[in-house]
């Protein structure tokens, strides 16, 4: 069921003015301290999904927090329990 539209005016008043809800593909480069084109290889791996309005194509910030949260799951240290 779509959200009606007083349902999506008091979601958009809901977050705050500083709040970032989408970044250009320059700013998670510089978050992730990786190149520009590093960014595109990961769009076009599918670990990144881009949000497109238009012709310009930004990153939601809950898609990077997960692409972040999913690097931390794959790097974790394997631990083993010591008898």
């Amino acid at each position: 069921m779509e959200p009606t539209t007083e349902q999506a005016v008091t979601a958009a008043s809901a977050v705050s003015d500083n709040e970032v809800l989408l970044m250009t593909y320059l700013q998670v480069a510089k978050r992730l301290n990786i190149s520009r084109t590093t960014v595109y290889q990961l769009i076009a791996e599918g670990r990144l999904t881009p949000v497109h309005i238009g012709r310009s194509a930004r990153i939601a910030t809950a898609e990077f927090e997960r692409f972040i949260a999913d690097l931390g799951l794959k790097t974790a240290p394997k631990t083993t329990a010591i008898a």
